[in-house]
């Protein structure tokens, strides 16, 4: 187990196609869990919180996770506005504070966005690497 934070914030990887993404996310938590190395905790905010909760296409692959050890946060904000704090089915509700104190306490912070224009290398990024693209490379 490592001392990392990763950071969902949407159902599926990339942004694009729904169907795509998904089939991302999907094979992510796989690999994940069948990789050695695991962060120490997983925060799910906005619609990323649907993926912990009844339903969820990933259930098994997330909580294959969760008997590894690695910690599974739902943003409560999240779970109140999408009304599904009664479907929670695997992890933990958590508050901002405590994501905040997680990912300051981390040795890395891992965001998966639905950036535009972004390459594959910077979706894992340190937060204090941010950004990780020279200026002439931005988007605009």
């Amino acid at each position: 187990m490592t001392n990392k934070v990763f950071l969902i914030q949407s159902e599926g990887l990339g942004r694009g196609d729904e169907q795509l993404g998904s089939m991302l996310m999907s094979n992510f938590f796989r690999l994940l869990g069948e990789n050695e190395d695991k962060p120490g905790s997983i925060i799910f905010w906005n619609t990323g919180v649907r993926l912990v909760c009844e339903g969820s296409p990933v259930l098994e692959r997330l909580k294959r996770l969760e008997e590894q050890g690695v910690e599974l946060l739902a943003c409560t904000t999240c779970l109140e506005y999408f009304e599904l704090t009664d479907k929670l089915a695997l992890g933990k509700p958590t508050n901002m504070m405590k994501s905040i104190q997680a990912m300051l306490s981390s040795d890395m912070v891992s965001l998966y966005s639905a950036a535009e224009n972004f390459s594959p290398s910077s979706w894992v990024t340190s937060l204090t690497a941010l950004p990780t693209r020279r200026q002439d490379q931005w988007p605009e």
